[in-house]
């Protein structure tokens, strides 16, 4: 786990659950923008959910109650609650998309990162030291990174760890960045060598005489990171739907549990 990454009291990365949140979000964004008979057909029902999510809220506490008459503030708390049902409802229907909102997400962060320079910068000066350390290329004559020192790989062994150093960089980013997902989609910490040095023969056979691109390597973990997302589509979904079901469970007991107590403490002074 990354050190930067600040724990809850359970244990998990604080990230997880906006990780968790933000995946969702774009699920019902291309629920939205995709499939808008099905969104429409879908917002109806949850209207009605939240219509009745109202009711139950004015009315439950007369089950020990009858006297009890809501004030202006327990009808803002049932308004709540009817909002949240609105927007739980819509979010639970979205999550049916959520593979191909994963898909996006990660297509997001391969162009984040690579726009990154700290990401960048740390990253090459990572590469320079591990292709050195080789001993294969000739440094004599190589400015340090920070100078602007560019890496000498005429070996196809410097070539391989310069894109293993930023493939694998790449998927501790996405780690960090990504807890969530990655909880559920990734195992390994590194992507295998043999891929590296097959994606990396086939860059150069293609483009001869060109220096490695770092772009290659973050290709590289997308498509492993994806793979793991085609192997753990079933899993995502029911993952994310019993978080959104805990948080909507969570809110609900907010408002009604105000409306709750306020009416068994009106019992108790109408007794």
């Amino acid at each position: 786990m990354d050190e930067r990454t600040p724990l809850t009291a359970g244990g998990l990365p604080v990230g997880v659950y906006s990780d968790a949140l933000s995946l969702i979000d774009y699920a019902l964004r291309v629920f939205f923008s995709s499939h808008v008979k099905e969104f429409a057909n879908v917002l109806l029902v949850s209207a009605v959910l939240a219509v009745s999510c109202w009711v139950g809220a004015n009315y439950y506490v007369r089950l020990w109650n009858l006297r009890f008459r809501t004030t202006l503030i327990h009808q803002v708390l049932c308004s709540f609650a009817a909002l949240c049902t609105l927007v739980f409802a819509l979010l639970f229907a979205s999550l049916k998309y959520t593979k191909p909102a994963a898909d996006l997400v990660i297509d997001t962060w391969k162009f984040q990162i690579i726009g990154d320079p700290v990401w960048g910068s740390n990253s090459y000066r990572t590469a320079y030291q591990e292709v050195k350390a080789l001993g294969l290329e000739d440094f004599s004559a190589t400015l340090p990174p920070d100078q602007g020192g560019l890496i000498p790989a005429t070996h196809q062994q410097s070539i391989k760890k310069f894109a293993e150093v930023y493939a694998n960089a790449a998927v501790r980013e996405f780690r960090t960045g990504h807890p969530f997902l990655s909880k559920i989609l990734w195992a390994r910490w590194d992507i295998p060598a043999k891929l590296i040095d097959k994606k990396a023969t086939e860059f150069f056979r293609a483009n001869p005489g060109a220096m490695y691109p770092a772009r290659e390597a973050v290709n590289i973990a997308a498509e492993e990171i994806k793979s793991g997302l085609q192997a753990q589509t079933d899993r995502i979904v029911p993952v994310a739907r019993t978080i959104l079901i805990l948080l909507f469970l969570i809110v609900q007991l907010i408002p009604f549990g105000i409306i709750g107590y306020a009416a068994y403490k009106d019992l108790k002074v109408t007794t």
